[in-house]
């Protein structure tokens, strides 16, 4: 993430759903002069136990001139869309994810 141009008056919303049961997880408003310029942003939230299988979506929309993220050259997440503004992009957004959650899980359903 790159605040660096962002309007430092603004505020940028981080809001991360569980698609199949229709619920946020995280609902964050972050006023751009706290975000970073050039590195990592971390959303922390409890893990979802159950998340093997579902599907997660991530919105991040700001009230002016917000902060930019960066990209893949090209899609690196089949499982996943990237949209800009509603447009359909062919690129992912670049992201890190401690899936210690989902992994577990599989690891429980193929114990012996």
């Amino acid at each position: 993430m790159n605040a660096n141009q962002a309007d430092s008056s603004g505020t940028t919303r981080f809001i991360l759903q569980d698609v199949d049961q229709g619920r946020e997880i995280i609902n964050q408003l972050v006023n751009n002069s706290a975000l970073p310029v050039g590195d990592w942003y971390a959303i922390q939230f409890e893990p979802d136990w159950q998340s093997l299988g579902k599907f997660y979506l991530l919105t991040i929309a700001s009230d002016s001139t917000g902060p930019q993220i960066a990209y893949s050259l090209r899609a690196e997440y089949p499982a996943g869309k990237l949209f800009e503004n509603d447009q359909p992009m062919p690129q992912d957004m670049i992201f890190q994810t401690g899936c210690v959650a989902g992994w577990d899980a599989l690891r429980h359903s193929n114990a012996p």
